[in-house]
């Protein structure tokens, strides 16, 4: 069945299937295969065959919860766009797009974090000593390393802490991962210092018996 409102059967929805089947049993490349259902209508092609399994791979942006009978053209156009949007949102990109069309959240109530496990070295390092060169990459550098925060009540556009010239050891500002967590806790809404649970005997907090909520990263 295609939409919720009408009784159209989608009789060559088994086309997608068969397109998808294909390509696992082909071992298709992953980065061809999400081009193909995005755009594949629009893909160069060597020959008919390649065209036609192109085009096919778009069936991927009409099955489902789609809506093909309504009197206002323009308005099913635009659902259509809509539904296309957010199933690459929720497919490829782990996202879902479909409630902008009516909301505007900004980051108000969502704090959003990015950061690595630990930091890098700016330079190229063989701790063996025996490693050729073109096998040397960049250390793990426990010393310093950035987080990326935004929204939930962070301020915005500027930058907090600095190392020294070589990017390794923090001069000023620095931000132990305790204090970071302490900060998170309390951006939600949530004193780090009563977030506890008992193991063993012992009441245990994430921050354990330090952090210190970094109030100059708070707008």
């Amino acid at each position: 069945m295609i939409g919720t409102s009408n009784n159209v059967f989608a009789e060559h929805a088994w086309r997608d299937r068969d397109y998808l089947i294909a390509a696992y049993h082909n071992d298709k490349p992953f980065d061809r295969f999400v081009r193909e259902q995005i755009a594949g209508d629009l893909l160069p092609a060597d020959s008919i065959t390649e065209r036609a399994e192109n085009i096919r791979a778009t069936g991927f942006l009409m099955v489902g919860d789609v809506e093909i009978v309504e009197p206002d053209e323009a308005r099913m156009e635009a659902d259509h766009i809509d539904t296309q949007v957010n199933k690459i949102g929720i497919a490829f990109l782990g996202m879902t797009l479909g409630c902008v069309r009516c909301h505007d959240h900004k980051l108000d109530d969502t704090l959003v974090l990015w950061s690595g496990e630990f930091g890098r070295t700016p330079w190229s390092q063989d701790l063996s000593g025996t490693a050729p060169i073109d096998t040397h990459g960049r250390e793990h550098q426990p010393e310093s390393f950035c987080a990326w925060m935004a929204g939930g009540g962070i301020k915005g556009g500027f930058t907090w802490g600095e190392t020294d010239h070589m990017g390794y050891s923090v001069i000023d500002g620095k931000v132990h991962i305790h204090d970071l967590h302490a900060t998170m806790l309390h951006l939600l809404g949530i004193d780090h210092t009563q977030l506890t649970w008992n193991h063993l005997g012992r009441d245990f907090r994430l921050t354990d018996v330090h952090g210190s909520v970094v109030k100059e990263i708070i707008a």
